[in-house]
């Protein structure tokens, strides 16, 4: 899957990332959109980011394309 990654202070970079199996309660999402919110820009600009790699973009919408076991009001096409 692709993502934005931020490698390091002013290094960020639209990069390929590993895909994963959504585990017990979690779900899968294809993004459609997403916004950088104002606690990503100090990550970005500043040393503000607790750890290198780090994927930026937390708030988004998109559909559900993968659910985990014990997921049972959310379904595959459901957007979220």
């Amino acid at each position: 899957m692709k993502a934005g990654v931020l490698y390091a202070k002013d290094d960020i970079r639209y990069a390929d990332w590993p895909d994963f199996t959504p585990g017990p309660d979690m779900i899968k999402v294809k993004m459609r959109v997403c916004g950088i919110c104002g606690s990503d820009l100090p990550r970005v600009l500043g040393d503000a980011a607790h750890f290198y790699p780090v994927i930026l973009g937390h708030e988004f919408s998109g559909e559900v394309v993968e659910v985990g076991e014990g997921v049972e009001t959310i379904k595959p096409g459901d957007r979220v």
